[in-house]
């Protein structure tokens, strides 16, 4: 039996918001944009760090549930505040 695929324990998480932090280096600007594909195909909103896998992916396809977003406190901490405040109140109260 083959253990499930990341894509389809996705689908099946009600995930409602995905941080995808990466620390600003040579190598991170190497990776790919492989994990925001993921999260960005099951409808999650996604908050990634300012590298440049990210950022081409951002600059490619314009989604606007993905923003790519400065490595500091207060960019990180706008980003997840505006998307928490998009799910309805009665949601967030269970969250």
């Amino acid at each position: 039996m083959r253990a499930p695929s990341s894509l389809a324990i996705l689908a099946r998480s009600d995930f409602r918001l995905a941080l995808l932090p990466v620390e600003n280096s040579n190598y991170s600007d190497c990776n790919t944009a492989i994990k925001a594909i993921e999260f960005i195909s099951q409808c999650i909103p996604t908050v990634a760090s300012d590298i440049a896998p990210y950022r081409r992916f951002a600059g490619l396809h314009g989604i606007s549930d993905f923003q790519v977003v400065p490595n500091t406190f207060e960019a990180w901490k706008q980003a997840v505040e505006t998307v928490i405040l998009q799910i309805p109140e009665e949601e967030r109260q269970k969250g």
